[in-house]
């Protein structure tokens, strides 16, 4: 919701100082963070009725780079490598 709420106060508060194409990409991260936090909703409501449910969930360990690429792949501008190559 910050992402969201960042991008709209910029274009509110420099709107008319923004070309056109600066405009489109601040829309187009609002639409990336909008579809997020539906996922991250979703995924929350999904956990709820699963504990309802009485579900167990297994875990499992996870490479710490590959969470931080997943994380960084929301924001393209960043790239989702985190500077790591196959070898790290």
């Amino acid at each position: 919701m910050t992402t969201i709420q960042g991008f709209a106060m910029l274009v509110s508060e420099q709107g008319e100082a923004l070309k056109p194409d600066e405009v489109r990409d601040l829309a187009e991260g609002v639409v990336r963070a909008n579809d997020r936090l539906k996922r991250l909703v979703g995924n929350l409501a999904a956990a709820a009725r699963m504990d309802r449910a009485g579900v167990e969930v297994a875990t499992r360990p996870m490479a710490a780079g590959d969470l931080v690429d997943r994380a960084l792949s929301e924001f393209p501008r960043f790239g989702g490598s985190c500077g790591r190559t196959q070898e790290s």
